[in-house]
């Protein structure tokens, strides 16, 4: 039996309401190629894949220990249950941790639950969280997190009540509910319990927002250089391209959309 899994989600309308402007095809080849890249770099962690709309091709998904499709009539945010198929199964098959990924992403570390269970055994923390997580509001960066399965199925649980419109708000809820005692503060909470390190030191590539500028390097090239290890990640990391996040040579953040996001070289100052 494995004992760590990643849990990975995404979804195929034609033409994205998050805003990218893709269209079904475009987003399907952006989904193989994440797919693809994430078995490269993990070959030997099991892999369930929760998805909606267009399939992608079966030869991509017999990559998946798993795979739950649907079609596009789930609750939206995506926080609310369609990321949980994917969490669900991995603990049903006695998978001991979990790192829930974006399906539209390309993530640059070999054997990625073992990079982020060290950092927590290192750290004697509970998760492992990165960008859009906030110092207030109660917001969870949830495209990217690992912890164990205990932890990671109680947060993205479909059961709980719809807490925010916000899908990091909604999770970070069922995040300070976990471990919250006696109305601590929010900053308290996720200092305790939580580990915290950069888009940039993920290693974390955006395929949707980047596709353009890598259909005009040719897509077939990208690929190749992504499966052999010699494509440069860092002009694409997520959230440079659309004006989310930059971070300089030392991998330490230098914008935010957002004042408030935090960021890993202050995260473990004193609160």
């Amino acid at each position: 039996m494995k004992n760590d899994g990643i849990a990975c989600q995404v979804h195929i309308p034609d033409g994205d309401h998050q805003g990218d402007g893709l269209t079904a095809n475009q987003k399907i080849k952006v989904v193989e190629l994440s797919i693809e890249h994430l078995r490269y770099k993990n070959p030997n962690t099991y892999i369930a894949f929760s998805g909606h709309g267009q399939k992608p091709s079966t030869k991509i998904l017999d990559l998946c220990d798993y795979v739950y499709w649907e079609d596009l009539k789930f609750r939206k945010p995506a926080q609310y249950d369609s990321v949980y198929d994917a969490v669900y199964n991995c603990k049903k098959n006695g998978i001991k941790n979990i790192l829930k990924v974006r399906g539209d992403g390309i993530y640059g570390i070999d054997n990625f639950t073992e990079y982020c269970k060290n950092i927590l055994q290192k750290e004697g923390k509970k998760l492992l969280v990165t960008q859009m997580t906030a110092n207030i509001d109660k917001k969870l960066g949830d495209c990217v997190m690992f912890g164990n399965t205990k932890l990671i199925d109680f947060i993205w649980d479909k059961n709980h009540p719809e807490h925010h419109w916000d899908g990091l708000v909604h999770i970070g809820t069922n995040f300070y509910n976990y471990f919250a005692k006696n109305n601590e503060e929010w900053l308290s909470v996720l200092k305790e319990n939580c580990s915290f390190r950069n888009i940039s030191s993920l290693q974390w590539m955006d395929l949707r927002y980047n596709y353009s500028r890598l259909e005009a390097i040719g897509w077939e090239t990208v690929r190749e250089k992504l499966l052999n290890d010699t494509f440069d990640l860092r002009a694409f990391y997520w959230g440079r391209n659309n004006g989310w996040h930059t971070f300089d040579s030392n991998n330490k953040m230098t914008y935010s959309i957002e004042p408030y996001y935090l960021e890993e070289a202050t995260f473990y100052e004193d609160i």
